[in-house]
């Protein structure tokens, strides 16, 4: 039951890092592979991070593809959706034209910072770290933070979450 639940979250989570990767990049007017880069990248990159640096090879993300698949699916629903907007720009209703880039950007990556921050912690937990707190918290922040930190950076910014408030 609670694998299960678990599996859902990080799907979930996965999900969402990859829309606001994708979402980054579609922003910045890039094609379908920067898209799905950024989307992938953002998905995983706190997840290899905190593998790394617990000494798990090869990373999580190369041993469930479902995930991988769910990421890059993401990223093309993000991708076609930027580009039927494009095309029919002049015959949508003005309110889905207003749409707060910001604040949506923003909305999926809280849900994929909670839900990797928590995966990152009962992965250090589960891994037999739990007599270092530090370390289980630290690897929690780097899970949550770490994609979206790495595709801030790809994209050329100073990563968001250093500059706005979490």
């Amino acid at each position: 039951m609670l694998a299960s639940i678990i599996f859902v979250a990080e799907a979930i989570g996965t999900i969402a890092f990859a829309i606001s990767g994708a979402m980054l990049a579609a922003e910045k007017n890039l094609d379908i592979f920067g898209i799905l880069v950024l989307g992938i990248v953002t998905a995983f990159g706190g997840g290899v991070i905190r593998d790394l640096l617990l000494g798990i090879t090869p990373p999580a993300m190369f041993s469930n593809h479902i995930f991988f698949l769910l990421a890059a699916l993401a990223s093309c629903a993000v991708f076609l959706a930027y580009r039927l907007l494009a095309v029919a720009r002049d015959k949508l209703p003005a309110c889905l034209l207003r749409l707060d880039y910001a604040g949506v950007l923003n909305f999926f990556d809280a849900i994929g910072l909670g839900v990797f921050s928590v995966s990152g912690v009962n992965v250090a937990l589960e891994g037999g770290f739990a007599d270092n707190p530090l370390l289980a918290v630290t690897v929690g922040v780097l899970t949550g933070i770490g994609g979206g930190m790495v595709r801030d950076l790809l994209n050329g910014e100073i990563p968001s979450v250093l500059r706005k408030n979490v």
